[in-house]
């Protein structure tokens, strides 16, 4: 929707700041779907109207993300992770003839590699507060 701000310029009301309004829990779902799928917080807030890209970030990590770690599920992901580890890392350990406290520190250490490579090209690292 476009508003006459004046002769020269026009102004997309859908990208207007909500400051101060609170996040509706449809927001939320689309915030954690988009972010889930690895998409950058400029595509993610062109899909949430209103919200800026630091925004989206902020509300992720502050908020959402913290959610999740808090959770009982998680509790107990943690719980079970550390029960099975040993016997998830013992099979692939054996491949490639090395301790599975070694194979687990070298997958942890690909994924974290993997996930700034990822951010960095998809535009997701908004490390200033």
């Amino acid at each position: 929707m476009l508003v006459q701000a004046s002769q020269e310029a026009q102004v997309d009301t859908r990208y207007v700041p909500l400051q101060g309004d609170k996040w509706r829990p449809e927001e939320d779902a689309k915030l954690m779907e988009l972010a889930d799928r690895g998409r950058s917080w400029k595509d993610i807030s062109r899909e949430l109207p209103g919200r800026s890209e630091r925004n989206c970030y902020k509300h992720y990590r502050n908020y959402l993300l913290k959610e999740l770690l808090d959770s009982q599920e998680a509790e107990t992901i943690k719980e079970l992770y550390s029960q099975y580890r040993a016997q998830m890392w013992e099979p692939i350990a054996k491949e490639v003839a090395l301790p599975w406290q070694k194979v687990e520190s070298i997958y942890l250490q690909l994924q974290r590699e993997r996930r700034i490579t990822s951010e960095k090209t998809n535009g997701r690292s908004m490390a200033k507060s």
